[in-house]
């Protein structure tokens, strides 16, 4: 929780310098944060915001990151379609950027029906 605090605290200052790179950046490890702590609602909000600011800004390295989270959220909270759209859209950006490798395996482990424990295990060991 502490770590969650001092995010936050990143977060704002980084929305109050513009600093939306790092804005996104933070929205997305809090979002990991979140998932870590089974709080699948809050994983979501945050990613959902990440993906926002990224797309407002043309930022896809963080589109991709905030899909991947999404992707890894949505099966936690019964929604297998969402989690493949969500991952299909990370690797169709991120492809471009050499970003789609954690997304394309998460997908196929979709398309295997095994998303729920892929989520919750690897999500610490994230890069998002």
């Amino acid at each position: 929780m502490r770590a969650a605090a001092l995010l936050s605290e990143d977060l704002a200052a980084a929305e109050d310098l513009g600093l939306w790179v790092d804005v996104v950046g933070t929205l997305t490890r809090l979002g990991r944060s979140a998932l870590a702590d089974d709080d699948t609602g809050r994983a979501e909000r945050l990613y959902r915001r990440a993906l926002e600011i990224a797309a407002e800004r043309s930022f896809t390295r963080g589109q991709v990151r905030a899909e991947t989270g999404l992707g890894r959220t949505a099966p936690l909270r019964g929604d297998r379609d969402g989690a493949r759209a969500h991952l299909g859209r990370a690797v169709e950006r991120g492809r471009a950027l050499g970003l789609a490798d954690e997304a394309a395996a998460l997908l196929a482990e979709a398309a295997a029906g095994r998303e729920g424990a892929a989520s919750r295990t690897s999500v610490t060991a994230s890069n998002i």
